[in-house]
């Protein structure tokens, strides 16, 4: 059986095939096009194992590779400590090294999320890309008002009224039309905005596990649905503890003889996930009174902060015990 080490790279491609023995009985170079690939597994004999990075275009060649061998791995990169930290790095030597990883079963694989998965994934970030350049065009019009001292008793300049005020303002020569762009651009993405959000709305309320989510206080559609599409299947977490170290929610530990220290949040973990709890955590304190007591012990002691993450973990916490149970969420009786 020859196991099969993927390098890939958006033009070309390098792999690295090894027999039981762990000889290389192959090597290649060939473009990253569909018909390529193709024609290299197809001259491969017999049964199939490989791997392959998770790197930004692994979508595509993953869904084509995975009908053409017995069993394709998808690696964490993170965790590829041997390649990012080795003295002599090539597309070759990452081919020969995953491979060999591959053939001794001590691949550092990650969780592949179905396709349909993907797409909500795809939703859900392309929307908040949306949210951040918006948010960017805002800041460059309070940026250019400021730079002419235009006054205006606005809190937020983006309601209504400021907005009526922002158009009815002659700022002369480019600064107009600095203005007028960055208000028809903030009209756009607005409207794509809103209907990104209307079918992430419409997908959440078809969903029974988004509806069995936002019973908890903080969590609306939108994030309910974030948290289906990056927690993936339930089952794959084997307990609470493991899905908050997945969302980044649990602090580092140093242990050393009898002293025991707890630091920051771990920078590892799922980016988006932790978002979502951090930000339901802040309305959520404020409507649930278990979750108001467990931010109110933790702030006397450690800050508001900590208690925020305090408040995002058992979030984290009882999504997962709820739709492990499904069960709906209950304020004092859980």
């Amino acid at each position: 059986m020859p196991y099969i080490g993927i390098d890939l790279h958006k033009h070309y491609t390098h792999f690295a095939v090894l027999n039981q023995n762990g000889d290389v009985v192959k090597r290649a170079r060939i473009p990253s096009q569909r018909e390529a690939v193709i024609k290299f597994f197809s001259e491969l004999e017999g049964p199939k194992v490989a791997a392959l990075e998770a790197t930004r275009n692994w979508y595509w060649f993953y869904d084509l590779v995975e009908g053409m061998v017995d069993s394709l791995k998808l690696v964490a990169p993170h965790k590829m400590r041997v390649i990012a930290e080795s003295t002599v790095k090539t597309d070759k030597i990452d081919a020969r090294v995953i491979a060999e990883l591959l053939r001794v079963n001590y691949l550092p694989t990650c969780y592949v999320p179905s396709p349909a998965v993907r797409q909500l994934r795809e939703l859900l970030r392309h929307r908040a890309s949306l949210v951040d350049m918006r948010t960017k065009v805002k800041n460059r019009i309070h940026s250019l008002v400021d730079k002419l001292g235009v006054r205006h008793p606005f809190d937020n300049l983006f309601t209504g009224r400021g907005l009526k005020f922002l158009q009815s303002l002659q700022l002369g020569g480019m600064y107009q039309l600095e203005l007028q762009e960055c208000l028809e651009l903030l009209e756009f993405l607005n409207e794509r905005e809103k209907r990104s959000s209307k079918l992430i709305r419409q997908i959440a309320g078809g969903s029974p596990d988004c509806q069995l989510l936002m019973t908890i206080p903080g969590i609306g559609y939108h994030n309910a649905l974030l948290i289906m599409a990056e927690m993936g299947e339930v089952s794959r977490f084997a307990n609470a503890e493991k899905y908050a170290s997945y969302c980044g929610l649990v602090p580092t530990v140093r242990i050393s003889e009898k002293s025991r220290r707890y630091g920051h949040l771990r920078p590892q973990g799922n980016p988006w996930l932790r978002w979502a709890y951090v930000e339901a955590a802040h309305i959520a304190r404020k409507k649930s009174v278990r979750l108001a007591g467990l931010y109110a012990r933790v702030a006397r002691k450690k800050g508001a902060q900590k208690a925020i993450g305090a408040v995002a973990r058992e979030l984290a916490v009882i999504s997962y015990t709820m739709l492990k149970t499904r069960t709906e969420f209950k304020d004092r009786l859980w």
